[in-house]
């Protein structure tokens, strides 16, 4: 998806997010409901990560939940008010704690598996009964989940615009984001899987800290608890970042009320981020009011929507790229095996939508979750 968007951007630099993309291959509609699916999408997430993050310090800081939640907000707020600049200044730093503690914990579990830091090496948790304990079909289902957690990537093509050299920027993530991906994500849960056998692994408990204590690693919890809370505070800060653009920009082409598009004296759009932390905090609230309904429905609905926005941005690179071959034109930053690759990636998608919808009216009719992606 990421080289999809590359590609889209870089050959119409100046357009703008990844919803303008849309716009360009599959015309206004398609964008409409890209755009709002993508804004309650991160407006979802940032509800979820102000909770996750008010959880995490309530200890430490003795005040109620409610409390906590809404201090959150307002500092993220008003980092995204103060400028442009301000947003990126926050981010960078956040993101350098983050990286870096994933870092030290892949360092620390090779250190251990080949004796380094323990006295005996680890003996593999990892065996051909619970490398897929549930099966395929559980592993399609979480599909959304896995996705929501990775979403983020896109944010690239949202910022460019506010950037020096937009082009350069969307090239950089889009060649770049595929290598994070393997070195910070996929080596981090292969080394969990290693050190951590199945049953050890708990819903709501980290498995970064269940490897750390595992290997008998000290002041882990306190340490993972901070590492986490800084990851929280950079998704929020994000999130935010992101609702309050894509507003302004559907507000631009008429998706959304007129004042969104305005841009206050710091040059960023004050009544989008206003309205975008509103929304959060309501979604915040809805998971003291209804924990196992209408938050339960947000979480598990918003792994589908970016699933279906990246379906459509699939189809519009399928489509943009055909009218550039039909026009002679070579892109920048080509799709790689073009189509196949692309009409792989939006059957994926497709595939995955189609299955949890033929899941979930199953079990509709039957009385009984098939499985809860919240």
């Amino acid at each position: 998806i990421m080289r999809m968007l590359g590609e889209m951007v870089l050959n119409a630099p100046q357009s703008g997010s990844f919803i303008i993309q849309i716009r360009r291959g599959l015309g206004g509609h398609a964008a409409f409901v890209a755009g709002w699916a993508y804004w309650i999408l991160w407006a979802i997430i940032a509800g979820t990560e102000v909770i996750a993050g008010a959880g995490l310090i309530e200890n430490w800081i003795g005040l109620p939940r409610v409390a906590i939640e809404g201090i959150l907000i307002a500092i993220m707020t008003a980092s995204n008010l103060f400028s442009v600049r301000g947003y990126g200044e926050f981010e960078y730093w956040l993101s350098f704690m983050k990286i870096s503690a994933v870092c030290i914990f892949i360092t620390v579990c090779i250190l251990s598996i080949f004796g380094f830091i323990n006295t005996a090496p680890i003996q593999s948790a990892v065996t051909t009964r619970n490398v897929l304990p549930h099966g395929v079909l559980a592993v399609i289902t979480i599909i959304p989940t896995i996705m929501m957690s990775l979403t983020g990537s896109e944010i690239a093509t949202v910022a460019a615009l506010e950037t020096r050299n937009p082009s350069a920027s969307v090239a950089r993530a889009a060649n770049s984001v595929p290598i994070k991906i393997l070195l910070f994500y996929v080596i981090s849960v292969a080394l969990i899987l290693y050190i951590l056998p199945v049953n050890e692994v708990h819903s709501g408990f980290s498995p970064f800290l269940a490897a750390l204590n595992q290997l008998h690693i000290p002041y882990a919890t306190t340490a993972m608890a901070f590492v986490m809370f800084i990851a929280v505070m950079s998704c929020l800060n994000s999130a935010i970042y992101v609702t309050s653009r894509v507003m302004m920009e559907m507000a631009t082409f008429g998706d959304a009320p007129f004042f969104l598009a305005r841009r206050g004296s710091t040059g960023v759009p004050t009544a989008a981020i206003i309205m975008a932390a509103g929304v959060e905090a309501i979604v915040a609230l809805f998971s003291t009011l209804s924990p196992g309904g209408i938050f339960t429905f947000l979480l598990s609905a918003s792994g589908a929507l970016i699933l279906f926005d990246y379906f459509l941005a699939a189809l519009a690179q399928i489509r943009l790229r055909k009218k550039m071959i039909g026009q002679n034109q070579t892109p920048d930053c080509p799709m790689w095996l073009f189509p196949t690759l692309s009409y792989l990636t939006a059957g994926s998608f497709l595939l995955v939508l189609v299955i949890i919808c033929l899941l979930y009216t199953s079990d509709a009719a039957d009385d009984t979750p098939f499985v809860d992606l919240g």
